[in-house]
């Protein structure tokens, strides 16, 4: 069976993701700092989305959301196989700022499980809690 990306999914995913700490007052764009409301809010959003694709959840103590599913092999199938990118934003940021490549893997890993069930190796999805020192004066 082929693999299929659901383009439209995808769209809507990254328009959700933009919504979430859109600026209110006009001036174009998203911001999403690290630990924020918009933050919390978007985290929670690709929570359920892993969720509703069958992937366990969890998040670590700093606030990285890993989505997974075990492979097929002895002890759950070995070393995963990870992609994923940030969740937080720059100030004003695009509305592909690290959303690209959480929708974008969360699609990737989607497809593979529809069209083939479940993979030889483990598979993850990992959100990373802040890449654009959006908050601290570094980042993590």
């Amino acid at each position: 069976m082929p693999m299929r990306i659901d383009a439209a999914l995808l769209e809507r995913q990254l328009d959700e993701l933009y919504a979430i700490g859109a600026d209110p007052g006009g001036g174009g764009g998203a911001y999403r700092p690290l630990y924020g409301d918009a933050w919390a809010a978007a985290c929670d959003q690709v929570e359920r989305w892993m969720k509703e694709t069958g992937l366990a959840v969890r998040r670590d103590a700093v606030g990285n959301i890993w989505g997974r599913i075990d492979g097929s092999g002895g002890s759950g199938g070995g070393k995963a196989v990870v992609t994923g990118s940030h969740i937080d934003t720059v100030r004003h940021g695009g509305r592909l700022d690290g959303a690209l490549g959480i929708t974008a893997g969360l699609a990737a890993l989607r497809a593979v499980i529809e069209a083939r069930g479940k993979p030889k190796r483990p598979l993850e999805l990992l959100v990373v809690c802040e890449e654009e020192g959006s908050r601290f004066t570094t980042n993590f």
